[in-house]
């Protein structure tokens, strides 16, 4: 830290107590990744099942054939490499969703305490998770899945503890400088 007119450490006015604001800039950025995050969530839990079964058949049929190194996949091993591919998809975009989440809200709520915005974020996190999955008993041609409900939930929480460890690590770091100086 600066030293003021007055030769102690803080800034000049205010007598070091004045906060630093959030960078607007950085915030509706944050913002519109974690509500675009969601949307693409929505969008692939709510589309039809029919149709999205067809766009990512041949998708998943190419790395089947390079996974298995045969032309002619068999129809059980295609079905099982295909259920694995769309969790390891889940569990991918909602770790993702957990970590740009978590950063979103812990940026957005930064004067609040760590316990109340880790609260807060994991709430809204498991309840986009929970939602996605369970709003699918009200569309007839896709089906809710407990163990799909659970694999989002996990995603995003690691998300949030990735999230919650990076910032352990760079806090620890700063005040491990600060004692230094």
């Amino acid at each position: 830290m600066k030293k003021n007119s007055d030769g102690k450490k803080g800034s000049s006015d205010n007598g070091g107590s004045k906060k630093k604001r959030p960078n607007i800039l950085l915030l509706l950025i944050l913002w519109l990744l974690f509500l675009g995050c969601t949307a693409l969530i929505c969008y692939l839990s709510f589309e039809n099942g029919d149709k999205a079964k067809e766009l990512g058949s041949s998708l998943t049929l190419k790395l089947a054939q390079w996974n298995f190194q045969l032309e002619d996949v068999p129809e059980e091993a295609l079905t099982g490499f295909t259920y694995k591919f769309r969790q390891l998809g889940r569990l991918l975009i909602f770790f993702v969703l957990g970590v740009i989440g978590t950063g979103t809200i812990h940026y957005t709520l930064r004067s609040a305490r760590w316990i109340i915005r880790s609260l807060i974020s994991t709430a809204l996190l498991i309840g986009i998770a929970v939602f996605t999955e369970r709003y699918k008993l009200h569309l007839p041609t896709r089906h809710y899945s407990a163990d799909e409900m659970m694999i989002s939930i996990i995603g995003v929480l690691l998300g949030f503890l990735f999230v919650s460890f990076v910032t352990l690590v760079v806090v620890t770091a700063r005040r491990i400088a600060s004692l230094r100086e």
